[in-house]
């Protein structure tokens, strides 16, 4: 049946029997240790349940759950139903406890879709338990002691020092410590083409300590998926660097198989970047350790202003080596290409710009930091995004980097790699224009430079998408179009911009949820536009105006999602908060959105959404007046954008 809530017993005694595969009995059994009173059918466990016990939590925070046990009273007893909403209502009201609920929701969400249909009520207490752990509160008043910096001693020198056996320990460690050296130059040696991936992968975590699978970084901070993705992100390096086809594309179905036409491609760019020993051995390194700067339990060890994932990366390198021990085979050139890539991966997202998140600026910035270097830095880097994208779904070799997901990867390295030779602009719309002809857009006028933009958040990929997504922008107004339109054309670097963070969340959850819809998303999208635009102007007054802000959307995102009511999204811009810290803007949804977002439609709303209309209509020449500051001339723009 269906779960109502979640169910707690409080006293007496309850007989609880649930359908139990053969394999999962004994357990069950073992953890619980209870009696077990029936074992009559080999599908059933049947319990006695004493105390205070809960069931059914996962019905706090999705719909249609099913309820895996039945409980029976066997004495007099009591128990309690706690309803989502019951919830939602309880911890809205402080901001606290709703983040803290919300991350915790979150993870044990994911635990079950890993579980799937068939568990017990001990793998859900287990389940619980440990997504209870894995919360960032928890984590800073309970840190773990075997993720400490001072207990972390990957080669084992520190811990097993005087032991019977320390000096083949001491001496093991130190061929560990140079084996990387020797690794990659086999990999340049007449003996590489005759190795295997299984090879490869077992020297690579042998020379790569943070990659081990019992005791490695990754492995210690509960991080095994980031560790499958290391391994797939160097094994597709070395196959790149090798020009092994069949290495690169193994794991890939045959349907999408990368095509000998786009590996031309990719090895253009290879011959472009020339990788040598050097080069190959930095960026194995830095595959390795750059998604080490994501788990909080780390990050609430690094000092505050280093606790961005890269720049905390860096900050281990040089203060915490024996987190980071591959950095140690280093020499000082591989040193200074492994930080300098951290720097530009810190000041520029390669992803961001894949979706056409980020802007003119952000490439900008890119250059403007390997202008102070050297090309090869830039090559080095380009490398490591190769790497990067090709290891994102895992496998040995590169399940992503398909026929499928390829090509606008391969648009936007090429782009990249006229940095030196083109202004960021042109680099920037080059990309874009290449994106535009792959779905049939003519970039003639601003408003088709503004629709390719949206359509690369939207993730559209066909001729179909696009007709979908421009029949929802044309439910805009002119007004409001002209609005979106001289958003997404801001370059951040003469026009004022904003970056909206997690934009293609909010796009992809509207467009899953009926309540919203992909054209209700862009009009609230661009009464954000214009709450931001009136709220930086009123910062300005005390303080710098920037050129660019970066706005975190991943609330609203959130928030999306969860949302049952059209009007209440609607009118969400107007109770949600912005907080600003410098270029970095927050956008928070506050209790008033959260506690909203079961509330059903009644006539009221109804007739709501017509004033909302109407006002709409009525604010519309203000808004042109609000936000003229913030406009370019078109015809220059368009100049520059073509």
């Amino acid at each position: 049946s269906l779960a109502q809530g979640l169910i707690a017993t409080a006293s007496g005694r309850f007989a609880m029997m649930e359908a139990v595969w053969q394999e999962e009995m004994d357990l069950a059994s073992r953890i619980s240790g209870r009696k077990e009173e029936d074992e009559s059918e080999e599908d059933t466990y049947t319990q006695i349940i004493e105390g205070k016990e809960y069931f059914c939590e996962i019905a706090l925070f999705v719909n249609d759950c099913i309820c895996h046990a039945s409980l029976t009273a066997a004495t007099r007893a009591e128990c309690y139903l706690l309803q989502g909403e019951d919830l939602l209502a309880t911890v809205s009201a402080n901001p606290t406890c709703t983040s803290v609920y919300c991350e915790y929701a979150r993870s044990l969400v994911e635990e079950y879709q890993k579980m799937g249909e068939n568990y017990t009520h001990v793998q859900e207490t287990l389940v619980t338990k440990a997504c209870s752990q894995k919360i960032s509160l928890w984590q800073m008043m309970y840190p773990e002691q075997k993720t400490r910096f001072e207990n972390i001693d990957l080669f084992g020198t520190a811990s097993e020092q005087g032991s019977e056996n320390g000096e083949e320990i001491e001496e093991e460690s130190l061929k560990r410590k140079d084996h990387l050296g020797i690794f990659t130059r086999r990999l340049f040696s007449e003996d590489a083409s005759s190795l295997s991936l299984e090879e490869m992968e077992e020297e690579m975590v042998y020379a790569i300590p943070e990659l081990d699978s019992t005791m490695g970084t990754h492995v210690l901070f509960d991080q095994e998926n980031e560790r499958k993705r290391v391994i797939s992100a160097n094994l597709s390096t070395i196959a790149l660097t090798l020009d092994r086809w069949d290495l690169f594309t193994e794991p890939q179905n045959a349907k999408v198989k990368l095509s000998k036409a786009e590996w031309q491609e990719l090895q253009d760019i290879m011959a472009w970047i020339k990788p040598d020993e050097t080069q190959l051995k930095a960026v194995l390194v830095l595959h390795s350790i750059r998604p080490l700067g994501k788990p909080k339990s780390l990050l609430s060890q690094v000092p505050m202003e280093h606790q961005r994932p890269d720049s905390a990366v860096r900050w281990l390198m040089w203060s915490q080596p024996n987190v980071v021990p591959s950095v140690l085979q280093l020499e000082d050139t591989e040193d200074s290409l492994v930080k300098n890539a951290l720097r530009a991966c810190e000041i520029f997202n390669f992803a961001q710009m894949l979706q056409g998140e980020n802007t003119p600026a952000n490439v900008s910035q890119l250059y403007n930091m390997m202008a102070e270097l050297e090309e090869m830095d830039l090559k080095f880097y380009i490398l490591y995004l190769l790497g990067f994208m090709s290891g994102l779904a895992g496998g040995k070799g590169s399940v992503f980097m398909n026929s499928k997901n390829t090509r606008s990867i391969l648009d936007c390295i090429q782009h990249l790699q006229r940095l030196f030779d083109s202004p960021p602009r042109a680099v920037y719309w080059g990309y874009m224009e290449s994106r535009a002809k792959r779905i049939g857009i003519r970039l003639q006028d601003r408003s088709e430079c503004a629709l390719t933009r949206l359509a690369c958040l939207c993730r559209v990929t066909d001729k179909e998408g696009y007709i979908e997504l421009k029949n929802a922008l044309n439910f805009l107004n002119w007004t409001d179009r002209e609005i979106m339109v001289d958003h997404f054309l801001a370059d951040g670097i003469e026009v004022t911009a904003f970056l909206f963070e997690f934009l293609p969340q909010c796009l992809a959850n509207a467009k899953a949820n009926p309540y919203i819809q992909l054209s209700v998303m862009l009009e609230t999208l661009v009464d954000l536009i214009v709450h931001l635009r009136s709220a930086v102007l009123k910062e300005a007054k005390v303080k710098t105006l920037f050129k660019q802000y970066t706005v975190n959307l991943l609330d609203m995102a959130e928030f999306v999602g969860a949302v049952q009511n059209r009007f209440v999204f609607q009118a969400c811009v107007a109770r949600s908060k912005v907080i600003f810290k410098g270029i970095e803007v927050l956008v928070d949804m506050s209790a008033a959105n959260w506690a909203r977002i079961g509330q059903e439609d009644t006539d009221l709303t109804l007739v709501a959404y017509k004033v909302q209309e109407v006002l709409r209509r009525v604010k519309a020449e203000k808004q042109v007046t609000d936000n003229s500051e913030f406009l370019a001339d078109e015809d220059a723009t368009l100049n520059c954008l073509l």
